[in-house]
């Protein structure tokens, strides 16, 4: 049997690429921004459409997809809901709220054999909301499904990236057995930070590195093994070292800000001097507290120690990687006196080279900085598809 995913709020298709990696048939998507329709047709080949997810089920209907043998996917932009305290205190978050009641709408009147839902607002990235959020989501689909949920770190399935996001996987009761556990659907983390666990990282203070920097995960791993009393028998001693940011994109074309090069979509933005001498006082890893006082001007550090740092370049992977990058909002490159370009923060997100991005640059950095990570979207693939074809 052949499997479908329809993907809600598709975006540039990190979810939809996902998914078709793992083994489904991505039957096309839908998105209210048009650049997104437009990358997402273009780049999956299949046809996506413009049109409000509220609206959506004749489309879905339309591309062939079957309700018996569907999913649907989507991470609804709801940081307005809730579920914790769901006081319609704003219109905008009224509006935002209404967005994963449109997606559940639409489960309850398509009845999926399965859906996931990423990352609800009001969750904090936390195990603990997530647990609680889960008994809210099974009710406002009629309790026809079994529901889990679960905190998820893309870093932990190989993405060179610390995205933490809120996952909800869940099958229709029909299709399962009695007492079935959906958490079975999670996949199981392939790699790990070693270096955050065995350094206790504080975000705040970073973690800078040598001039000449030689630990790599690998060696982070080896720490941490040589630290436990059973290193043979550890849990953790199969588990992969996380990729760092270097192994992503060390091999691109070096750039001072304002250049570009023959990479699709590896242009750098330029910089003011007072950002490039800022900078270019951090070591990679490293912060705003590095900056010499003669740059440093009217900067307060602990107000701007976000905004002033770079990543890691050897030891560790990226932080999540947002819609606006800039190299003063936190995404300085850890080598380059630069913020990363539109490549290398696909690079990060694990989009292929042959996924092209159009239009302005600040279009392309919405379109990489929105999706879910295909590797990460691609592991849960594999995990849910194995479940389903064991039923």
């Amino acid at each position: 049997m052949t499997w479908q995913v329809f993907d809600l709020y598709c975006g540039a298709g990190g979810l939809g690429l996902g998914f078709k990696n793992a083994g489904f048939d991505c039957k096309g998507g839908v998105d209210f921004w048009e650049p997104a329709v437009r990358h997402n047709t273009r780049l999956l080949g299949h046809t996506s459409h413009q049109a409000e997810v509220a609206e959506s089920d004749q489309i879905i209907i339309d591309s062939g997809w079957n309700a018996d043998t569907g999913l649907l996917v989507g991470g609804p932009p709801c940081q307005g809901f809730s579920l914790a305290n769901q006081r319609r205190s704003s219109k905008k978050g009224a509006d935002q709220r209404s967005e994963v009641f449109n997606y559940v709408g639409l489960i309850n009147r398509l009845k999926p054999a399965s859906f996931l839902l990423e990352n609800v607002g009001g969750m904090k990235n936390t195990k603990n909301n997530a647990e609680k959020a889960k008994s809210t989501v099974a009710e406002l689909t009629e309790d026809d499904y079994h529901v889990s949920s679960k905190l998820l770190v893309a870093s932990d399935y190989g993405v060179p990236q610390v995205r933490r996001r809120v996952i909800f996987l869940a099958f229709r009761k029909d299709l399962v057995p009695d007492g079935f556990d959906a958490g079975r659907a999670f996949p199981e983390p392939t790699h790990h930070d070693f270096c955050k666990q065995v350094n206790s990282i504080n975000e705040r203070e970073g973690f800078p590195e040598h001039e000449d920097e030689s630990r790599d995960p690998a060696y982070w791993k080896s720490q941490f093994l040589k630290g436990v009393i059973s290193p043979e028998t550890h849990p953790k001693r199969h588990i992969l070292p996380a990729v760092s940011v270097s192994e992503a994109i060390e091999d691109l074309p070096e750039l001072e800000a304002g250049e570009s090069s023959e990479v699709p979509n590896h242009e750098a933005g330029t910089v003011s001097q007072e950002v490039a001498n800022r900078i270019g006082d951090i070591p990679p890893g490293g912060n705003v507290f590095h900056i010499d006082e003669e740059n440093l001007g009217v900067l307060d550090p602990e107000k701007s120690w976000y905004n002033y740092k770079r990543m890691n370049w050897v030891c560790r992977p990226a932080p999540a990687i947002p819609c606006e990058i800039r190299a003063a909002n936190g995404y300085a490159h850890p080598v380059q006196d630069r913020a990363i370009t539109p490549r290398e923060a696909a690079r990060l997100q694990t989009f292929p080279d042959d996924f092209v991005f159009e239009g302005s640059a600040k279009d392309q950095y919405r379109l990489i900085g929105n999706a879910v990570p295909p590797l990460l979207a691609q592991r849960i693939g594999e995990s849910v598809l194995a479940v389903l074809n064991s039923l």
